[in-house]
């Protein structure tokens, strides 16, 4: 059984039936539309907001929606004369998860230069159709994740659907009522949608299962985990670094003292720069030896390694200060808003 943690990876989609939109008198050569879609932000998804156009006969534009806050707006050029309908797609990896009708009909008509619209009837939001969601967040390829609503909707007005899976993966949910299982057969991303809806309200819900190969419990608070070429670089809490993989877990520059309060690897070596209070550090990772080591002069202590590559660093201080260093030739560089100053 996988790992049960109770509302972890439920995003709260509510609003998604009633976002709100706006079409304001415009040139019929472009349609400029905007959507309040205030659940975006809690995605723990990386995911795309496009805005579709679809006329009866079957033609469909589309285009990816620009965001300001949780604000899209998008832009449809060359918009021919007749009747559409508009929706907003999200999308997780090319793959439409939900689909928002924002306008049923909308006609198009040169000679007036305006667009009309008429807004679908919207039912009452109601939470506590779903209500809570146990859901487990992690689960062992091979294993059964389980999905439990505890809401007030009954049976026969719940629906939930897998509409993500990662690739080969030919798993099928199955629902009882307010309650779902999932084998999961491929290690990656599950994405299920939840639905309730009874005659005057409705509720909508997501849950995102995330299957591993493995599972390998710490006896530590990590602060940073960085990934690079099958190992995990973890920092702890208490500023130590440690090196992991299937078959080894050992401390890496112990020779600095448990002193690292950031690091960030160089994708394309295993050196790693190493923040401590006013010194960055470079550090051979394969072998564990330092390379070099940089002064800094900052006016706080360094806190967060931001970058770096074979040329450069950049590493922030406890203010508002960020530097840069040129690990070739020592020069550092800080800057505070426009302003740059020249250390050394």
């Amino acid at each position: 059984m996988g790992l049960r943690k109770k509302m972890v990876w439920v995003i709260p989609l509510l609003l998604i039936i009633a976002t709100t939109g706006c079409l304001k008198k415009i040139d019929a050569d472009q349609l400029t539309v905007t959507a309040e879609l205030p659940f975006i932000q809690e995605l723990p998804l990386q995911i795309d907001v496009k805005l579709v156009a679809i006329q009866k006969e079957g033609k469909r534009v589309a285009t990816l929606m620009s965001a300001k806050g949780t604000t899209y707006t998008g832009y449809l050029n060359n918009i021919e004369q007749g009747t559409w309908s508009l929706a907003c797609d999200i999308e997780y990896q090319n793959v439409v998860i939900a689909s928002v009708v924002l306008v049923e009909k909308l006609n198009v008509d040169n000679t007036k230069k305006t667009i009309n619209f008429k807004w679908p009837v919207a039912k009452g939001k109601d939470r506590d159709l779903i209500g809570s969601v146990d859901v487990d967040a992690i689960s062992l390829r091979g294993q059964e994740a389980q999905i439990t609503l505890n809401g007030t909707a009954a049976s026969e007005q719940i629906s939930m659907e897998l509409v993500y899976q990662p690739e080969g993966s030919t798993s099928n949910i199955q629902v009882k009522g307010s309650r779902a299982s999932l084998f999961c057969d491929r290690s990656g991303i599950y994405v299920i949608k939840i639905a309730a809806e009874t005659s005057s309200s409705f509720a909508i819900d997501f849950a995102v299962i995330n299957c591993v190969e493995n599972i390998k419990w710490l006896s530590y608070s990590p602060k940073e985990i960085h990934y690079q070429n099958n190992h995990f670089y973890v920092l702890t809490d208490d500023n130590s670094l440690i090196s992991l993989t299937s078959f080894e877990e050992k401390e890496l520059a112990m020779a600095l003292g448990r002193n690292i309060n950031s690091l960030a690897i160089d994708s394309s070596s295993q050196k790693a720069a190493l923040a401590m209070s006013q010194e960055l550090v470079l550090w051979d990772l394969e072998n564990d030896v330092e390379i070099k080591r940089y002064e800094v002069k900052a006016t706080f202590p360094l806190e967060k390694v931001v970058y770096c590559n074979e040329d450069f660093a950049v590493v922030n201080d406890s203010g508002v200060t960020s530097y840069i260093i040129d690990l070739k030739t020592d020069v550092v560089i800080a800057y505070k808003g426009y302003s740059m100053v020249l250390i050394k």
